[in-house]
């Protein structure tokens, strides 16, 4: 009985904050992933060493009826520029908030993460096949147009790089 008590109490104490969520939540239509267009990202990325180096990106996605596609490009803007290109292929998220997607990544071999829908979130974790390489991306959703994202990789325990960017919808 206690313990429905302060239950209780917590939510009626909270109850404009619990209405706001689900209001947030009930009305949150993401646009990255859930539809097709052109995306581009510029951000900072951070090494090993901790350093922070511009980056810039691109992302392409498009739809089919059986599965979502998310063509990228990342490049690092080090004296001698790196760019990775990846090709996400996503199950579509079938009327759920969650999903799987793979890829093959250059650098990191083949990936197979879960995105996650939480209000104005996507959650992204992946590990590689071989187990050596494991990350998170987390994006919110700014506006329809713009996402924040912040995300980090690791090898083996160990960090291999983080980065966090704006991406914003060209198309």
């Amino acid at each position: 009985m206690e313990n429905t008590t302060v239950l209780s109490s917590f939510i009626k104490k909270n109850l404009d904050f619990i209405q706001t969520c689900h209001t947030i939540t009930s009305i949150m239509e993401h646009t990255y992933i859930f539809s097709e267009g052109h995306w581009v990202a510029h951000g900072t990325y951070f090494g090993m060493d901790g350093k922070p180096v511009p980056l810039e990106g691109i992302s392409r996605i498009i739809h089919s009826a059986t599965l979502w596609r998310n063509d990228s490009t990342m490049k690092i803007l080090h004296p001698s520029p790196v760019e990775y290109l990846n090709v996400y292929e996503i199950q579509p998220f079938h009327n759920k908030d969650w999903t799987t997607w793979r890829s093959h990544h250059p650098a990191l071999g083949y990936l197979k993460g879960k995105f996650m829908v939480v209000g104005e979130c996507i959650l992204s974790g992946y590990s590689s096949e071989n187990g050596l390489y494991s990350g998170t991306e987390t994006l919110i959703q700014i506006s329809p147009s713009q996402y924040r994202s912040w995300g980090m990789s690791f090898k083996s325990g160990d960090k291999l790089s983080s980065w966090m960017s704006i991406l914003t919808k060209k198309s």
